[in-house]
């Protein structure tokens, strides 16, 4: 790459993060995948890093660093490489994270090409380029050969290998026909990766704004680490491609004599009084005196009521992909998300014939802890009994505790498949006690005691996408509702 130094102290810090951040997304359970030899991961960040990458035009003539410029050239020039690029230019996080997940499609799709034997020459070249890029015996070391081509000077590392068109028959053609499959698929691994992990920050509330802990790149590696938990790819499917509700949230004020100015009003509080009122001499008592002085009008924001959501996991709502829990996992993301964009404090609990500890995810919650409670969500599975009252009555106990706080009333959101005679007496006298109101989604099923107890009950026979798109719409609208009943 032109313009990079290798041996830059930078760099050599930038690479070894990329190998960091490329081994904390790999799956738990694989032995001793293969380590990147440093100086592909930093060609790999610097192409999306830099303002524009150039690959030196002075081709390599081994074989061995032909087949591995080839692989460079044909990335940068991608129309898919150029795409991801976008959100990844001059920025160091995002660029490594990027990296990463690339670095491992690359060596993914290497060692399947290097397995498959239907195309003995591409076989071949991906032998070769996983013996380079793993370092055995064929790969640079650290720092080194790469240093002079990126400032312009130098050649291309040792000369290994056979001549092109040489020896074993491989030709410049060959090279890039099998550096095209072999990009075809990595690309689209790490744009899907990459688009998953942008759905998890939108669906868990992790956005600009939000929070209030320092960005570093840990917090992208939860979420990338969560985007490839196999848990979580059905709730995906569900997740991807909802509506982003954060944009129809309307904040709520209240006056306040010392908030943010919203406006002019007239009263007696000279206190507020806009600055050209002072120039009234003798008059600004008449006026303070008749109420009719010129003054600012001022607010701040209102807090808003608390969401508590008890997810059913019984042995009835399943453990499949198609099943109930899925679904139900899918909403309460997606909820807490909704929560954290309209400065809600959110809690949550999964039961079965007992509830588990509840989970809190506060208004200023840090991103970390909202990734570590969508991993829960996610892996959390379908057994035991069910039991409704004792977990409503658990979750109106813990908003008794809150409503000492937070005087607004709040919203406890039951999602079920109903299986279970509801104590209606108990469940009233919870949720009076603190302050709250029941919304009651059950899937497949009928309940006519919660139907009696709820604020709000729908019924979901259709456990899809644009279901829970429509649950997610009506639930924000009774929020709104419960916000003008108690403003």
């Amino acid at each position: 790459m032109r313009g990079v130094d290798y041996s830059d102290a930078l760099m050599v810090y930038r690479a070894t993060k990329v190998a960091d951040i490329s081994r904390a997304l790999r799956p738990r359970t694989e032995k001793k995948p293969a380590e990147p030899e440093p100086f592909f991961l930093k060609d790999v960040f610097s192409g999306f890093y830099v303002t524009v990458p150039l690959v030196d035009s002075r081709r390599p003539q081994n074989l061995s660093d032909l087949e591995y410029y080839q692989l460079i050239l044909q990335s940068v020039k991608s129309k898919e490489f150029k795409d991801l690029r976008n959100g990844t230019v001059a920025k160091s996080q995002e660029s490594a994270i990027a990296a990463a997940v690339f670095v491992n499609a690359i060596m993914d799709n290497l060692k399947k090409m290097s397995e498959d034997g239907s195309n003995p020459q591409q076989q071949q070249i991906a032998q070769d380029l996983m013996r380079k890029l793993a370092g055995e015996g064929q790969g640079q070391q650290a720092g080194s050969g790469r240093a002079g081509r990126g400032t312009g000077q130098g050649q291309a590392g040792p000369s290994q290998g056979q001549q092109p068109g040489q020896g074993n028959g491989t030709t410049q053609e060959q090279i890039e026909e099998a550096i095209e499959k072999l990009l075809s698929g990595a690309l689209g691994e790490t744009k899907e990766k990459m688009d998953d992990g942008q759905t998890v920050q939108g669906n868990m509330g992790v956005q600009a704004g939000i929070g209030h802990d320092l960005s570093r790149s840990m917090d992208w590696e939860r979420v990338m680490r969560l985007a490839n938990s196999t848990d979580l790819k059905d709730l995906l499917r569900l997740l991807n491609g909802l509506p982003d509700f954060s944009s129809l949230q309307k904040r709520r004020y209240k006056q306040f004599d010392y908030g943010e100015i919203n406006g002019v009003d007239f009263g007696y509080n000279v206190e507020r009084a806009i600055p050209s009122e002072f120039a009234s001499g003798d008059l600004l008592p008449v006026k303070m005196f008749d109420g009719n002085i010129a003054t600012y009008k001022r607010r701040i924001n209102q807090d808003r009521s608390s969401i508590f959501v008890l997810t059913d996991k019984s042995g009835s709502m399943g453990t499949g992909a198609t099943d109930k829990i899925t679904w139900a996992r899918a909403l309460t993301i997606a909820l807490m998300g909704m929560a954290r964009s309209s400065g809600r404090n959110f809690f949550y609990t999964f039961f079965d014939d007992h509830p588990f500890a509840s989970v809190d995810v506060l208004r200023g919650a840090k991103r970390r802890d909202v990734a570590n409670a969508a991993i829960d969500i996610a892996t959390t599975s379908g057994t035991g009994g069910t039991n409704i009252t004792r977990a409503v009555a658990v979750a109106a106990s813990k908003l008794s505790e809150e409503k000492k706080r937070y005087k607004d009333l709040n919203d406890i959101i039951l999602i079920t498949d109903g299986e279970d005679a509801v104590d209606v007496g108990k469940v009233r006298e919870a949720l009076d006690g603190s302050n709250a109101e029941l919304i009651s989604i059950v899937l497949s099923n009928t309940n006519h005691q919660l139907k009696e107890l709820s604020r709000f009950y729908i019924e979901i026979n259709k456990l899809s996408r644009e279901e829970l798109a429509r649950i997610l719409e009506l639930v924000q609208r009774e929020q709104q509702k419960n916000d003008r009943k108690t403003a």
